[in-house]
């Protein structure tokens, strides 16, 4: 993350409307009194969701769908994110693969702060320090699919195989996916200081 919503590579991101970008702010872990990542002091993003219908960050994956695919059907996306008290154990949405913002998330931290979606959770995500979370969606296979496969902080923590659509469904990438969006205020405040996603 830089002072704006640049992209190191890749595509830029962008606000999904102007209330997403009033509850923004840029600053360094030491300006907002946060722990650093690794020791080191970094500059992170800061978001308030003032609105229970929030939209987030438009992510410009720039993944071609595979031949005989309508949308993008295995990805893998890795966060650093921290979370101040406020927002530990309450529902914070991640991802939201509708770029419209009028369907529910479909990848939460719920309020046990387990990782996952379809009543399925793994793992523990605290708040007040830092956390590396990475989700690796595959809709299609070889192998076994549909398949959600979760890690924290480096550690497998779980692989989902229920709850999940077809190829081409509910969780397959249009053109562009919404992060930290929910439409009816599955959403908290947090930090995030990168995120990544890659084909496969």
């Amino acid at each position: 993350i830089s002072n704006n919503l640049a992209a190191t590579y890749g595509n830029d991101m962008e606000y999904f409307d102007t209330t997403v970008e009033a509850d923004t702010t840029f600053g360094t872990t030491t300006s907002f009194g946060i722990p650093d990542v690794n020791g080191l002091p970094t500059t992170v993003m800061h978001f308030t969701p003032s609105t229970a219908k929030w939209g987030g960050y438009k992510m410009y994956h720039g993944i071609a769908p595979k031949e005989g695919d309508s949308y993008v059907n295995q990805f893998t996306i890795v966060y650093d994110l921290y979370y101040p008290p406020q927002s530990d154990y309450l529902w914070r949405c991640l991802l939201q693969t509708g770029p419209t913002d009028s369907s529910d998330g479909d990848l939460f931290i719920n309020t046990s702060d387990g990782l996952g979606i379809s009543g399925i959770y793994s793992g523990t995500i605290t708040a007040v320090e830092w956390h590396r979370i990475a989700v690796a969606f595959d809709l299609t296979g070889p192998g076994q699919a549909p398949l959600l496969t979760k890690f924290v902080d480096g550690v497998k923590v779980g692989s989902q195989t229920t709850g999940l659509s077809a190829k081409d469904g509910r969780f397959a990438l249009d053109t562009f996916a919404l992060l930290f969006a929910d439409e009816d205020g599955d959403v908290a405040e947090g930090y995030v200081s990168s995120v990544q996603i890659s084909s496969g």
